[in-house]
């Protein structure tokens, strides 16, 4: 994989990939974009509205803006792409945002079908017959060399529109709504404007159908009055070698005209020739009859009526349907145009196979990143905890040991032996106190890194005895203790060395924070259920004041001045707590006490 490869999987040997900058540039391609745009490497770096062909652009932008604001996850659009050497290709394409850059998905569409503009302009140019294609608003976009010849201009590009051709504005105006009414005629007497003023008469010729996946297109040719014959044959030889269905039906569904694409998918399909004058459900396979009379009355009933019909081959058809009037504007028949679609809708499948493709991909890149950010944030959160892990150890434990080693100076100067008890109670005050410090930090450890191991846990025995452990404290018996059990009868299981570390560093805060002041009690509530086990520690100690409430749980973090443990008792109930998945809610009034609620799963 290269730098200028978008990272993913090209097992698509169809799927071009262009991924562009916010500002439009190109700043990776896939193999398959370089081919299809003929850019090769040198693709990276180009400006994306450079490869849409100026008549797509707007239409272009309309889609990828919104995709660019953040207001749409994913547009679809169809465009012509421009390759380096200006050939312009049809893709469908997808865009999508993909981080900080955007993603083109595309995959060239089949050419458009020329066959009708190429053949009309070989027989026309044989013939000595002047041929034109124009689209539906007039403007001339394929001409042959006689066509050429006969109005005097050198190109294509230098024609004017047939409305301008047309001599009379009112001879164009009755042509194109005749041509709208009945899909197509013939030689119809009219005078043309030549380049150096010259106004010639002329027969037009002129047949309504549609390109592929296009708007509606006119195949037509010019010819003197003793030509006319010769046109006629031209018209219906370009008929026949249209790949496109092209009929007509009147109005009791009778064919008036087909070309041989259709008359051979009728034999293909019900093993008849069809012939002018055959009514076209007579000639359908049984199971499309009903279907064909349906689309057929609903047509009649349209000006401009379209259809996709699958045929039991199948094979898809795009159809369109547009009725035929007659001189007095009434409704006589229906001109019918079908498109064969089957390798486009194929391609249609894979490209929305592919976008689906690209949706989850995109999704499962945004749950990885919200993954990686969350791991960020924790080792962000562990570094800190480290530093300041690393500085208050030192800190606490030089503390006790520089104490210890005063004392025993003092000792060893104090000449009155009577005082030596005196200095061993303060040294064993110390070293108690950096016993609990390196107990702490034992608890501390094994928390973090121990597994979590599960067994059945007796609640109000660990409690107990948790209590018990404290009776060397100087204010145990200042505060009076009751233990209430609910429930006590079902079985609690969990990690029963997290679960010590819990009850142990709560109860022995509220020894610690006792009010010698009142008469001190603590109240403990075990209340175990099957799913979780709830345990309240209520005192009547000296409580926290508001501004600390939120910051006990921080590490080396001391509420009261008080304080004389390590900083990391509730910090450690807080990480067993999260480890063991159970939650804890504090309640204190600064003078009045405090309430701990403790709720743990029942494993």
């Amino acid at each position: 994989m290269t730098a200028e490869e978008p990272q993913r999987d090209y097992r698509s040997e169809y799927e071009g990939i262009i991924v562009f900058s916010r500002m439009g540039k190109v700043v990776s391609a896939n193999p398959v974009a370089r081919r299809i745009s003929g850019y090769g490497n040198n693709l990276v770096g180009q400006s994306l509205s450079a490869l849409v062909h100026p008549d797509d652009r707007r239409r272009f932008n309309t889609i990828v803006k919104p995709v660019r604001a953040g207001d749409k996850r994913r547009g679809e659009v169809t465009f012509m792409l421009l390759g380096s050497k200006g050939k312009a290709i049809r893709v469908r394409a997808s865009v999508s945002q993909q981080g900080k850059e955007f993603r083109l998905n595309f995959v060239a569409l089949p050419a458009p079908d020329n066959t009708v503009a190429h053949v009309l302009g070989q027989l026309g140019d044989e013939h000595g017959i002047a041929t034109f294609t124009a689209t539906e608003e007039g403007r001339i976009d394929y001409a042959n060399r006689a066509f050429l010849r006969f109005t005097g201009y050198s190109t294509i590009r230098s024609l004017p529109a047939l409305s301008g051709l047309i001599a009379s504005p009112k001879s164009y105006r009755d042509a194109m709504r005749k041509l709208k009414q009945e899909g197509q005629i013939l030689a119809e007497p009219t005078s043309v404007m030549t380049r150096r003023g010259e106004e010639i008469s002329v027969n037009v010729s002129l047949i309504a159908s549609r390109d592929e996946d296009g708007p509606q297109r006119y195949y037509g040719s010019l010819s003197t009055g003793h030509e006319g014959a010769r046109q006629d044959s031209v018209v219906r030889k370009v008929l026949d070698s249209a790949k496109d269905q092209i009929l007509a039906l009147d109005a009791q569904y009778r064919y008036v005209v087909f070309n041989q694409a259709h008359a051979n998918l009728m034999r293909m399909l019900s093993g008849k020739d069809i012939r002018v004058g055959d009514k076209i459900a007579d000639c359908l396979p049984r199971e499309l009859v009903a279907q064909a009379r349906k689309e057929l009355k609903k047509a009649f009933t349209s000006e401009r009526y379209q259809k996709e019909i699958t045929l039991p081959n199948k094979m898809i058809l795009k159809t369109s349907f547009q009725v035929i009037r007659d001189d007095r504007n009434r409704v006589s028949g229906v001109a019918i145009f079908a498109e064969d679609i089957s390798e486009r809708k194929k391609t249609e499948l894979k490209l929305k196979a592919l976008n689906e493709e690209l949706t989850f991909q995109n999704w499962q890149l945004a749950a990885r990143e919200e993954d990686l950010r969350m791991a960020m944030d924790q080792l962000s959160e562990r570094n800190f905890e480290l530093d300041q892990l690393m500085y208050k150890t030192s800190h606490d434990l030089r503390s006790p040991l520089s104490s210890i080693l005063g004392l025993v100076n003092l000792a060893n100067l104090d000449p009155n032996p009577a005082n030596l008890q005196q200095y061993l109670k303060k040294i064993e005050g110390r070293i108690k106190k950096l016993d609990e410090f390196i107990s702490s930090m034992v608890n501390y450890a094994r928390v973090n890194r121990g597994e979590i191991t599960i067994s059945e846990i007796d609640l109000e025995r660990m409690v107990k005895a948790a209590i018990q452990e404290l009776e060397y404290l100087d204010n145990f018996q200042a505060v009076k203790t009751t233990v209430v059990v609910n429930n006590g009868h079902v079985p609690f299981r969990n990690d029963h060395f997290l679960m010590n570390i819990i009850v142990g560093n709560v109860i022995s805060n509220a020894y610690k924070y006792y009010n010698p002041e009142v008469d001190s009690y603590l109240r403990i509530t075990i209340d175990i259920r099957e799913s979780q086990a709830t345990l309240e520690f209520a005192d009547n100690g000296i409580g926290i004041r508001k501004e600390h409430q939120d910051k006990i749980f921080d590490m080396f973090y001391r509420a009261t001045d008080r304080s004389q443990g390590s900083g990391l008792g509730m910090y450690i109930v807080r990480q067993a707590i999260e480890k063991v998945e159970g939650t804890i809610s504090v309640k204190s009034t600064y003078g009045s006490g405090t309430s701990i609620r403790i709720t743990v799963p029942n494993l």
